[in-house]
């Protein structure tokens, strides 16, 4: 397993893209900076990471559909199950190198929030002022990245069972994206229509990526319908199920 870690990590750093992609968040993130000089509610931007979680969500997405689908579209599959043998390792070690990412990337979004906020905003509207449920600004910010970062595991999870059943990586990426930024009203139309009726549909995998919006914005319970406990509970009950899902696709798939 640590060989294979090794190896995934090593793949990994030497990719242009995820080379270049603090990089790309740091543009994203200024641009929605100087974007918003002129708006309404800057203390919300701040916060909000300058919409880190949407470009880190992106960004986690292309990552996690190429680990897996350009091991099948290049042929490098073959030499890595004949040095190991056990796909569930392999399956396993890829989301373990692509959880390092997550929190390294997130951790990029904080530090570029911070940098992004005194080169946009200069010492105006400053970190230690009371903002949203009567919390700083810097708390906020901490917050929105925190469970953002604890909603990439069902996004990884997702997206790694899409790629296994896909062709491409660029389908797996395009569908991972559309499925994530689209599950979530999808759910909200779902649990509006049939709510009452069936009670247990607030449960569907949609409505878990509320978890990375709940904790910041607790009105947000109004559309999910769960308390932030039950929101963590689902999405780690969610994450094992596709998971498993995930490797039993990975398993099946042609070389």
């Amino acid at each position: 397993m640590i060989d294979l870690l090794r190896q995934e990590l090593y793949k990994m750093v030497h990719q242009k893209s995820i080379q270049f992609s603090p990089l790309i968040l740091f543009s994203l993130m200024l641009f929605v900076g100087f974007a918003s000089i002129h708006t309404g509610d800057l203390n919300d931007y701040i916060s909000q990471g300058f919409a880190a979680a949407q470009w880190l969500d992106i960004l986690i997405i292309i990552a996690s559909a190429n680990i897996i689908s350009m091991e099948f579209e290049h042929g490098t599959i073959k030499h890595l199950i004949a040095q190991h043998n056990q796909r569930l390792l392999i399956y396993l070690s890829k989301m373990i190198v692509i959880g390092i990412y997550c929190v390294v990337l997130h951790l990029c979004a904080f530090i570029f929030a911070i940098v992004v906020k005194y080169a946009v905003y200069g010492n105006s509207y400053p970190f230690s002022a009371i903002y949203d449920n009567h919390q700083t600004v810097m708390q906020n910010l901490l917050t929105s990245i925190l469970s953002n970062l604890f909603s990439c595991l069902l996004v990884v999870t997702v997206v790694f069972l899409i790629a296994s059943l896909s062709r491409t990586s660029s389908i797996a990426a395009v569908v991972g994206v559309l499925f994530i930024f689209m599950a979530t009203a999808v759910s909200r139309i779902l649990i509006n229509t049939v709510g009452r009726a069936l009670p247990s549909i607030k449960w569907n995998p949609g409505n878990m990526f509320n978890v990375a919006f709940q904790f910041l914005t607790p009105d947000v319970y109004q559309q999910s319908m769960l308390t932030n406990t039950q929101l963590v509970i689902g999405n780690l009950i969610w994450a094992v199920i596709f998971i498993a899902l995930g490797y039993g696709a990975f398993k099946r798939k042609r070389i």
